[in-house]
């Protein structure tokens, strides 16, 4: 007997049905706008997995274009890891430890947006990452 493997379905941002099966879901924690003048991306912080606070860069138009807010999932096709994972940063030429470890990724170019379901209760509280 053939096993029948079983398709994943959201409702995207806009309402549409879309077919996610082997997409993977990335969930925004926070949101810091470009500060340079003349930079474009946004630096997207996710829900911290394994241990790990995970980041992406993304056109903030795109953020803004589309309400992105925490709670939001971005669903990928692919990531890769840019760079070694980062433990510690520089205070005042001091090294000084992360509480949760930091790793940048690169996403592929296609990403489907699905709105945070229920009401903050029902999703729990998000916070804005710093650090």
């Amino acid at each position: 007997m053939k096993k029948v493997k079983e398709s994943k379905i959201i409702i995207d941002s806009d309402g549409d049905e879309v077919n996610v099966t082997n997409w993977i879901p990335l969930v925004v924690a926070g949101i810091n706008p470009p500060k340079k003048a003349g930079a474009t991306n946004a630096n997207v912080s996710l829900v911290v997995d394994d241990g790990v606070r995970n980041e992406v860069w993304v056109d903030y138009s795109f953020i803004k274009q589309n309400d992105v807010t925490p709670g939001y999932t971005m669903w990928v096709k692919s990531f890769y890891k840019i760079g070694d994972l980062v433990t510690e940063y520089l205070l005042d030429g001091e090294s000084m430890e992360l509480e949760t470890p930091k790793q940048r990724l690169g996403i592929s170019r296609e990403v489907v947006l699905q709105k945070p379901e229920g009401t903050a209760a029902e999703t729990g509280p998000l916070t804005k990452y710093k650090g």
